[in-house]
């Protein structure tokens, strides 16, 4: 798979979300897959206008890479110490806002319990939805939820 363009192997995806401490899970679709940094950002907005980006070295990436053989995955997931976030990615920009509300959906069904009905009705509470970029031939969306809302209640005390 190219590395040109954002897609279900990762590649080029330009979210201003993944900083330090992010853990990102990508789908290795042939064996043996390798990983490969570049195109690094220390800084560019959400939506990628027009290919500027502030341009960071790769040897300013640390990486810890874990194979984990027990999660399937479809699309990359990504998880910073304040939101899942779920991605999506296509030539049409409803086609990828389509796949990252999917994404999360499947997302808060297999990992938060939750049925398909509440899972859509979640992400439209409390998802944030953003465009990931528009300047690549493949565009990008991500769908933000916050880790907040799944605090455990508390119990009054009388």
């Amino acid at each position: 798979m190219s590395t040109l363009r954002p897609w279900k192997n990762g590649s080029n995806m330009d979210i201003n979300e993944m900083t330090e401490g992010t853990t990102i899970f990508i789908p290795v679709f042939l064996k043996g897959g390798l990983i490969w940094t570049g195109d690094s950002h220390c800084a560019q907005g959400n939506g990628e206008v027009n290919l500027t980006a502030v341009e960071c070295s790769f040897q300013e990436i640390r990486l810890q890479p874990i194979v984990r053989k027990d999660l399937k995955l479809t699309w990359p997931r990504i998880e910073t110490k304040t939101h899942f976030i779920q991605v999506g990615f296509d030539e049409d920009l409803m086609k990828a806002f389509t796949i990252a509300l999917n994404e999360t959906v499947d997302f808060l069904t297999t990992s938060k319990g939750l049925d398909r009905y509440e899972a859509y009705s979640l992400a439209s509470i409390a998802a944030d939805c953003r465009v990931s970029q528009v300047v690549d031939v493949r565009k990008g969306v991500h769908c933000m939820v916050p880790k907040s809302i799944f605090t455990a209640a508390k119990t009054a005390t009388r």
